[in-house]
């Protein structure tokens, strides 16, 4: 009995170690996944992030009921989908009543009240809620879960129980979004502020008004290198117009003694 004792004592340490070791593997390799998606797939989450926001300030300008306004605090991006209580009470109060019962008249109205001496009070009806119940949507929620993670799981080869890569980045994936999300909720809570003020400064500035077109200037004429240009029919034969013009001219012969 105390071999068996000892060597169950001995199996149990064993275990314990293994048990450790994964443990520590495990949280080492999520540290290592948190580290990959940070590096990896962080940029690409943040810009899916930022279009998201910006495409939703985009639709509010682009609402007719706005009137081109920018959102007055960016926590109405998270608010978009809570209904307003205000809202709840106005619905609750135009959903239809339903319909009193008719008051007997006459010697029907003194039946009743007779009857309703020695009669005892009306039984009232139970509600019973209709679909599962919190215990079977909890049950229905593990077997989905392990659907998805477990039930296609290849361990055939897996004889040290090692952890699976893709299921630590999974469950790591929500804190890097959750990081990133804070990030470019703060960015964007300072673009909403430059463009408020952006477009408040676009409103005081007056339109200018637009420039009358300049008419076109007539073409200069050409300038005259002599006084006889266009008037020349000939030029082969310009001599006898340049004389009746007065530009050649005859000059008498000048003797040198």
């Amino acid at each position: 009995n105390e071999e068996v004792a000892q060597d169950m004592e001995k199996h149990r340490a064993r275990r314990k170690k293994m048990q450790e070791d994964a443990d520590e593997a495990f949280e080492k390799a999520l540290k290592e996944q948190l580290d990959h998606l940070r590096k990896k797939k962080g940029a690409d989450i943040k810009a899916e992030l930022l279009e998201e926001r910006r495409h939703w300030i985009l639709e509010y300008c682009q609402n007719v009921e706005k009137q081109l306004k920018f959102p007055n605090e960016f926590d109405e991006f998270y608010q978009r989908f809570d209904k307003d209580p205000e809202e709840e009470l106005a619905a609750s109060a135009n959903a239809p009543k339903p319909k009193a019962k008719a008051e007997p008249k006459g010697k029907d109205a003194k039946k009743g009240s007779k009857k309703g001496k020695g009669a005892e009070p009306e039984a009232v009806e139970e509600t019973h809620e209709v679909g599962p119940s919190p215990v079977v949507r909890q049950f229905v929620e593990q077997i989905d879960n392990y659907t998805k993670s477990w039930e296609n799981a290849d361990e055939r080869n897996n004889f040290d129980q090692r952890h699976d890569n893709e299921l630590a980045r999974k469950s790591v994936f929500p804190i890097v979004e959750a990081e990133l999300r804070a990030l470019v909720d703060d960015q964007m809570r300072e673009e909403l502020a430059n463009l408020k003020v952006l477009f408040a400064e676009s409103k005081k500035k007056k339109p200018k008004k637009p420039k009358k077109p300049k008419k076109p200037k007539k073409p200069k004429p050409p300038k005259k290198w002599c006084a006889a240009v266009g008037m020349v029919a000939n030029r082969d034969d310009c001599v006898p117009a340049l004389v009746e013009m007065g530009i050649l001219k005859k000059y008498q012969p000048c003797l040198l003694k």
